[in-house]
């Protein structure tokens, strides 16, 4: 979360990480459910996010999500720039 400004002081949970990149609860619940998915299901394709910056700019990131060993997997973010 330092690419988006916040300390682990300012994110301590992963409940934490989404009130903050995501304030808007309708979108937070959205982007939830679709990360939930993505866990479930690793080889899905990209999910497009907007995240709140802890100085309040927007950055679109990718997260992608892949499958490590037996439950384990990691999630990569990458900050999506104009072309």
């Amino acid at each position: 979360m330092q690419t988006f400004g916040y300390g682990i002081e300012d994110v301590p949970t992963l409940a934490d990480r989404y009130l903050k990149a995501y304030p808007d609860p309708d979108y937070r619940h959205r982007v939830e459910a679709a990360c939930l998915l993505t866990h479930e299901q690793p080889d899905l394709e990209p999910l497009e996010a907007v995240i709140r910056c802890k100085n309040n700019s927007i950055k679109t990131v990718l997260v992608s999500v892949t499958a490590i060993h037996h439950n384990y997997t990691s999630a990569s973010r990458a900050i999506m720039t104009k072309r």
